[in-house]
């Protein structure tokens, strides 16, 4: 019986190193929020930037002789890009052709240009003066994605 009691006890005792050794403590782990660095595209996967494959011109520019004069324009957006440019907004402004102040100016936003179109649009902007004027036209935005 006492060997019994002994095989008992040593049994228990095995027991209770092994629950022991798997009742350690839970150590807290600090973490701190870093960026996680943008993924790399391949060179030959990379996407085009739309903006240098986008042009702004100025077709047509006629100056009308009524009250208050104006100025009938006629500008075109072209995107000879292989991918579709969104939300293009194009500035034109009059520019006095004798001190080169500017004068009126437009903005025209266009939802969509897909890749190889265009786009064109006239307009009309209105001199307090009877001067003469010159037209420029440029992309001031562009998405590439949506």
């Amino acid at each position: 019986m006492r060997t019994a009691l002994l095989l008992i006890l040593l049994l228990l005792s095995g027991f209770l190193l092994l629950a022991a050794g798997c009742t350690e403590e839970a150590i807290a782990i600090e973490t701190t929020d870093t960026a996680t660095p943008p993924a790399t595209t391949p060179a030959g996967v990379a996407k085009p930037s739309v903006s240098k494959y986008l042009s702004a011109s100025v077709v047509d520019l006629q100056k009308h002789y009524s009250s208050p004069p104006y100025w009938d324009l006629t500008i075109r957006v072209d995107n000879r890009g292989p991918v579709d440019a969104y939300e293009v907004v194009t500035l034109v402004q009059l520019i006095d052709a004798e001190d080169g102040t500017p004068g009126p100016s437009k903005t025209q936003t266009f939802e969509c240009i897909t890749a190889g179109d265009h786009k064109t649009y006239t307009f009309k902007l209105y001199t307090d003066e009877d001067r003469q004027y010159r037209a420029e036209v440029k992309i001031i935005s562009t998405q590439e994605d949506r």
